[in-house]
């Protein structure tokens, strides 16, 4: 997960400390209920849509927030995806350490929709250099930085 390539102790202890108080029954998870009375002990309204933002965070579907969840709910995309984060995940992808990657790089993401593959391939090569059908460090942080940014 990407969460797990940028956190600093500081912030997960800080992060930590936010979910014990969430987590008044003490199990490890957050519910619903649990948050709403969060929000109601603070004195402050329960927003109208709640359980949409809770079932958004709660990527598995298990009626509960997880401390990990939580984490990558809580995170700023733009501070986790710094140029050192980035320069990893590029180097997954770059497997032969050959300083560039090239579309069957990314098949292992894609593999169950050739046509999101194909849409994000043509995005990312959008910041390429040339027409060498290859895209560089520089060019994926640039992609990914515009993505981040920018929201695109």
């Amino acid at each position: 997960m990407i969460s797990d390539l940028c956190v600093c102790k500081q912030d997960v202890d800080e992060l930590a400390l936010m979910f014990t108080l969430l987590d008044t029954k003490k199990t490890g998870r957050v519910n619903l209920e649990e948050f709403k009375e969060d929000i109601l002990s603070n004195k402050s309204v329960v927003p109208e849509n709640l359980d949409l933002y809770f079932l958004a965070v709660d990527t598995n579907e298990d009626g509960n927030i997880d401390f990990e969840e939580f984490v990558s709910a809580t995170q700023d995309r733009a501070k986790m995806l710094n140029e050192e984060n980035i320069d990893r995940i590029f180097s997954l992808f770059d497997r032969e350490n050959a300083g560039y990657i090239q579309k069957n790089d990314l098949q292992m993401l894609f593999t169950y929709d050739q046509r999101k593959e194909e849409c994000i391939w043509t995005e990312v090569m959008g910041y390429a250099n040339g027409d060498d059908g290859v895209i560089s460090k520089e060019a994926f942080r640039n992609a990914v930085g515009n993505v981040i940014f920018q929201g695109t």
